[in-house]
């Protein structure tokens, strides 16, 4: 009788530990930060896709502009920056010259001088914009 206790105990033991190690996975917690081109627009942010050096709107989402700074914010329907994108000459050209984000409609491109180049900063989402994503 007692080996039979015991071997239910161990098998709820078992079963306790293992529940316990349930793969979560972490929340990305880094920024990231890169120049918009061909190679690198499968990592924009949510809400936009790229195509022939412009970003371009899906539904429900919006451009903002920062005044601070002239940035460019995208925001969703819930009001969440999903990431923001500036306008500049690019970090090891030669040559500079004024650049200038231009929106038309849904559309929105980096122009100006030959060096300018377009940025995107992807924030993590904070946790309440995560849990509000899995209701």
């Amino acid at each position: 009788m007692k080996q039979y206790i015991l071997l239910a105990l161990s098998i709820c033991l078992f079963t306790v530990t293992n529940a316990q190690k349930a793969k979560i996975a972490p929340a990305k917690t880094e920024t990231k930060t890169f120049v918009v081109s061909a190679s690198t627009a499968k990592d924009l942010p949510e809400g936009v896709t790229y195509t022939n050096n412009k970003i371009t709107l899906k539904a429900g989402y919006k451009f903002e502009t920062v005044q601070s700074n002239g940035d460019i914010k995208l925001v969703n329907a819930k009001g969440v920056t999903t990431g923001t994108f500036r306008c500049g000459c690019s970090f090891n050209s030669t040559t500079k010259g004024p650049c200038s984000f231009s929106t038309a409609g849904q559309v929105l491109t980096c122009t100006g001088s030959t060096c300018c180049v377009m940025q995107t900063t992807i924030d993590p989402p904070k946790i309440s914009d995560m849990q509000m994503k899995q209701n």
